[in-house]
């Protein structure tokens, strides 16, 4: 490795584990219900209740890389941001290797490395998910299968298929995504490759290795589900997606039981709460749903897609043109595949922009592609991407300033009612992820947002059904609600958010 590059991956490393410690304490108590769930299943590993831990909606890989931090540091909060920050390293390794995979001139990677830093900040600091773990093991599988002599490689097949495990292992979507990128990728490869059984040989072993892994995960989940399934989150998703609103609606006027023991919520693993997915070919009115669904994603993806820089869609423009022009066709075929699989599950129903990170990272590749395909000077290619990368630091920036001391006023709140014992049951009137979170910090048992579209004896019905022994109602003008309460119920304490009821029959 030459003197300049072992420099710059010091430089933008050091950088960023720099900057994190920085911003650290500004994002300390930034949790989201997602980060929730996931701990809680750290949780159940470490207390020995693997059936209980198994969980068909939410991934496992970051639960287990959490294990080891929560051990060390207690504070399962704090121990999700220093894994973030291990995750954030790993993201600039992978994009390290998938700028030197497509064969980037080194000035155009050191700028692009050193503007990825604030991305991989705002990635790592700001939403506490398993997304940004997907996200950068996506550019380390791209960096793979970019090589150019990928397929060659004696071991290649190996670790292809334990990267896609590891994918399906990270998210649920990891598993058609890589079924259907390296599917692609490799029939690319075998109509441009002399050696066409090799090819061949090397996807069905790379495969073998892929399912073979992954029945380690898909058989205990199917187990526990008693049905076939890689992972119940596309059910859920889709049905939350559905065409009738009030069937969509309707779990949620109730009372939601927990899982399991263990949980804090429902949302620790919401697989039951629809029986099933409605089918889009079933009817006519299903089918024109899926179409209005369409219709509003495809223009919302290409809205996130330019969130991450202005010119995004001019560059995956240039990257089709290349393609064409059969210029570096490989490459921008493989990463505008990327492109278009990271999103084609998710244009069926809704999107974040979290579930496309891995697109941050891409965008930023073609653009130095493209710009040394169609730029000769240096100096001009130099100033274009220069003004191009910009464009990128510019979202993460503006997030990391919005969301500084995010969620910080409900660890306030947790820190206010700590001593006041509120521990048990508890449901509310509205607020569903602040009362999460809460409910985590106080390890309550959260029961829901429900009472407002219910009738007042099946509210009281479901009230003492669950033994719900707190009431948090924030909005007070609801007379509707006040009129439930008044019966058996009476007011314990107030926050600036909400006021707590207590059962008029429970000591304080």
């Amino acid at each position: 490795m030459k003197r300049s590059e072992i420099i710059l991956k010091i430089a933008v490393n050091f950088s960023y584990f720099i900057l994190f410690l920085i911003l650290l304490p500004f994002f300390r108590h930034q949790i989201n219900p997602d980060s929730i769930s996931l701990i809680n299943i750290s949780h159940k590993y470490l207390a020995g209740e693997f059936s209980l831990a198994v969980n068909g909606y939410w991934p496992p890989l970051v639960s287990w890389l959490l294990m080891p931090f929560i051990l060390i540091f207690r504070d399962a909060v704090l121990s999700f941001k220093i894994l973030s920050l291990f995750i954030g390293l790993f993201a600039i390794f992978s994009f390290d290797r998938l700028l030197d995979a497509v064969n980037a001139e080194f000035k155009l990677k050191a700028m692009a490395m050193a503007a990825s830093v604030i991305g991989v900040l705002y990635f790592s600091m700001v939403v506490a998910s398993s997304d940004f773990l997907t996200a950068s093991l996506m550019v380390f599988y791209l960096s793979m299968v970019m090589e150019k002599d990928a397929f060659k490689s004696k071991m290649f097949f190996l670790k292809a298929g334990s990267v896609g495990f590891l994918l399906y292992l990270s998210k649920t979507y990891g598993f058609f995504f890589f079924l259907s990128h390296f599917t692609l990728i490799s029939a690319i490869e075998f109509f441009a490759s002399a050696e066409r059984k090799k090819t061949v040989a090397v996807y069905a072993s790379a495969m073998a290795v892929f399912l073979i892994l992954s029945l380690l995960w898909i058989i205990p989940v199917s187990i526990k589900y008693g049905e076939f399934t890689v992972g119940t989150t596309g059910k859920f998703n889709y049905a939350s997606f559905g065409p009738v609103k009030e069937d969509v609606r309707m779990p949620y006027t109730h009372a939601m039981k927990l899982p399991d023991t263990l949980s804090t919520s429902n949302w620790d693993d919401p697989s039951k709460v629809y029986p099933s997915a409605w089918n889009p070919l079933s009817s006519a009115d299903n089918f024109k749903h899926q179409m209005r669904l369409l219709r509003k994603n495809v223009p919302w993806f290409l809205d996130l897609l330019n969130s991450f820089s202005y010119l995004s869609l001019l560059i995956i423009l240039s990257a089709f043109v290349m393609f064409f022009m059969k210029r570096r066709r490989r490459e921008t075929a493989g990463l505008l595949l990327a492109i278009i699989l990271s999103a084609a599950g998710y244009i069926m129903i809704a999107f974040e922009q979290r579930y496309l990170w891995v697109n941050f990272f891409i965008l930023m590749v073609l653009a130095a592609v493209s710009l040394e395909s169609f730029v000769s000077k240096e100096k001009l290619r130099i100033a274009a991407f220069a003004l191009i990368l910009l464009t990128f630091m510019i979202m993460p920036a503006r997030n990391l300033r919005s969301d500084l001391n995010s969620n910080k006023n409900i660890h306030d709140d947790y820190q206010i009612l700590k001593d006041k014992q509120v521990e048990g049951r508890s449901a509310s009137d509205g607020s569903r992820a602040y009362m999460t979170i809460l409910s985590y910090y106080l390890k309550n048992e959260y029961y829901g947002a429900f009472g407002k579209e219910i009738a007042p004896d099946d509210f009281k019905k479901e009230l003492d059904e669950n033994r719900i022994e707190f009431y948090y109602l924030f909005d007070s003008s609801d007379t509707v609600i006040l009129k439930k309460l008044s019966d058996g119920w009476a007011e314990y304490f107030r926050l600036n958010k909400c006021i707590i009821y207590k059962r008029a029959d429970e000591k304080k």
